[in-house]
């Protein structure tokens, strides 16, 4: 087998290797036999992060042709070497395959997921309990001035809700007043921050004051944070406050909600449904691409379906379920 690459100039390696062409970067690796190739490319990509482990260097570790050109490769006879080839060949088509599958039941699952948060706020996802107090008494406790008269402006609903439910959006039952606070004036404390990047790890960021360069909001436990910026739109998180003497802040990137009366879960799922998503989608501003953002006055006058508070525990509990099953299967693909 023979090694080009130092000592030789490019067009000397073009020439060795057919018209290809190769810079110090790369050794070009050229068997005698040219039936080997194909076995000799397998067996060193099967053997990647072994021959990884020989590279040398600081920040870009690198192999040198000495060490290539001693690694040992055993060679098979020529027929066997074909067999092994086209039997790799054959299970990368059937892992191929069960990518493509595999891939496919993600966007499965994720349809799937859509259609459950579509039952719920439809009413569909869980039976309705007579008994259950209507939510219309639920908006009385909230504002004791509500009455049923209050909702007889929503003419055009964007669809049936049972019964027992309500039509209403975050203006009307919204309790958070907006207060911010500049971390800055307070460089030692530390404060945990809800921002749009740490929201994928499911935990806000613990920061000191001296971390934070801009003014955020001071939010609560069980608020919940409606994401207004593209390409995150209508992600919604609800805040934990993991540390009691910690004060919770979130970023301008959040519309935040509030109300102690209505279950915070069942709000998030909602928020993330399509329904809402699409609403959001309709009032998006800006430059364009990520500068877009959806208008907070606007959203916090969309109507959302409210249950009875006995339902939104049930919702709740039914979403978490099938959520559950179906991490656990993409889980195991």
């Amino acid at each position: 087998m023979a090694m080009y690459g130092e000592g030789k100039t490019r067009g000397q390696v073009s020439e060795l290797c057919f018209d290809s062409a190769t810079n110090q970067a790369c050794a070009a690796i050229v068997p005698i036999d040219d039936q080997t190739k194909d076995f000799v490319k397998a067996y060193l990509k099967s053997n990647y992060y072994h021959i990884r482990t020989l590279a040398e260097g600081g920040n870009q570790p690198n192999l040198n042709l000495s060490k290539i050109s001693q690694y040992i490769i055993p060679i098979p006879p020529i027929k066997e070497q074909s067999r092994i080839v086209a039997a790799i060949e054959q299970w990368f088509v059937l892992i191929d395959i069960l990518e493509n599958a595999k891939d496919e039941l993600q966007i499965s699952i994720a349809q799937a997921k859509s259609k459950i948060l579509d039952l719920a706020i439809h009413g569909k996802l869980v039976p309705q309990d007579p008994s259950d107090e209507p939510a219309t008494e639920l908006l009385k406790r909230i504002n004791p001035k509500f009455t049923t008269c209050d909702n007889a402006h929503y003419e055009n609903v964007p669809f049936e809700i049972p019964e027992s439910w309500e039509w209403t959006c975050m203006a009307e039952v919204n309790e958070y007043n907006s207060a911010s606070v500049d971390p800055s004036k307070s460089p030692d404390n530390g404060f945990e921050l809800y921002s749009v990047p740490a929201y994928e790890t499911g935990m806000p960021e613990f920061v000191k004051g001296k971390k934070i360069s801009s003014s955020k909001k001071l939010v609560s436990r069980n608020d919940v944070l409606l994401c207004k910026i593209n390409p995150h739109l209508n992600r919604a998180w609800i805040v934990s406050h993991y540390k009691e003497d910690t004060p919770c802040l979130a970023s301008s990137e959040w519309i935040i909600f509030r109300n102690s009366a209505i279950l915070p879960q069942y709000l998030s799922f909602c928020f993330t449904s399509n329904y809402f998503k699409e609403l959001m989608l309709s009032n998006v501003s800006g430059v364009g691409g990520s500068f877009m953002r959806a208008q907070p006055a606007i959203v916090y006058k969309y109507l959302f379906p409210l249950p009875p508070i006995n339902e939104q525990c049930r919702i709740v509990a039914a979403i978490q379920k099938y959520y559950e099953i179906l991490d656990d299967i993409s889980a195991n693909l």
